[in-house]
């Protein structure tokens, strides 16, 4: 699954401890037993009705620790390379965000033409 394979990532991870993850009550048994052969498996955690609730629920269930990395697990491909880069990163600042280059032509819609394309230098999406 796609789950599994991201939690792979974390697993095979030298930095990562634990790997904690939220989920919708009547999914928690399931993730368990499809989860249960990774070692740093640790809490599953209900999920909240959005995605700030459910990083705050899984927050409030574990014990207090030096980094967390924060994964929707919606974006599966996830290296080890970047994991180690973002690793280094957060030793030297208070925070780090996964982010790609832009490659798509991004332009802005008035009236439903477009009427600005933006320059790819500024811009990066976002990879939680």
């Amino acid at each position: 699954s796609i789950l599994e394979h991201t939690v792979q990532v974390f697993q095979n991870d030298k930095n990562c401890r634990a790997i904690h993850l939220a989920a919708q009550h009547d999914e928690i048994d399931t993730l368990q037993t499809m989860l249960i052969n990774y070692s740093k498996l640790g809490i599953i955690t209900e999920g909240g009705s959005e995605r700030q609730y459910s990083i705050y629920n899984v927050l409030k269930a574990i014990e207090p620790c030096e980094y967390i990395f924060v994964h929707d697990a919606a974006r599966p491909f996830v290296t080890q390379g970047t994991l180690s880069k973002l690793y280094e990163s957060v030793q030297q600042n208070h925070s780090v965000i996964a982010a790609l280059k832009v490659i798509d032509t991004i332009t802005r819609l008035v009236t439903k033409q477009p009427t600005w394309t933006f320059s790819r230098k500024y811009k990066i999406p976002i990879q939680t």
